[in-house]
C-alpha cells in the first residue's frame, strides 16, 4: 500500500543543468536538479545556498528565463549539499513551462513502468 501524495504539485526526477545566483546578482554557481514540480525544485550543488535567500535559477532545458526561488532548506551530502527550492514570483509563461514539462515527465514515465 502506497502513501498518499502530501504535496501540492506532483514531483519529477530529473537531473538537468542549472546555474543559481543571487539575486542581487554576486556571482553564480553551476548545479544540477534531483527532482522538478510546479513549486519548486530540488538542488544538487558543490556549495551551501543560503536558507531564507533569494536566488535566480536558470534551467535552460526546463525555461529559458531565470526563476526567483527561496531556499527552504539546505542538507550536506558529503561533499555536496541538497536544496529545495521554492519557486515564487514566476511568470506565466515559467508557470506553463513547468507545468508541461511535469505532464510529459509524468507521462513518460508512466509508459516506460508499462513495459
Amino acid at each position: 500500500m502506497s502513501m498518499p501524495q502530501r504535496r501540492r504539485w506532483e514531483r519529477v526526477r530529473r537531473q538537468l543543468h542549472a546555474r543559481v545566483a543571487a539575486a542581487s546578482g554576486n556571482g553564480s554557481m553551476t548545479c544540477s536538479t534531483l527532482d522538478i514540480c510546479e513549486g519548486g525544485l530540488g538542488l544538487l550543488a558543490g556549495t551551501a545556498l543560503d536558507v531564507g535567500g533569494e536566488y535566480r535559477i536558470t534551467v535552460p532545458d526546463l525555461t529559458p528565463e531565470p526563476m526567483s526561488g527561496t531556499v527552504r532548506w539546505c542538507t550536506a551530502l558529503g561533499d555536496v549539499h541538497s536544496m529545495g527550492i521554492e519557486l515564487v514570483a514566476l511568470t506565466a509563461a515559467q508557470a506553463a513551462d513547468l507545468r508541461a514539462a511535469v505532464e510529459r515527465w509524468v507521462a513518460e514515465d508512466a509508459d516506460r513502468s508499462d513495459d
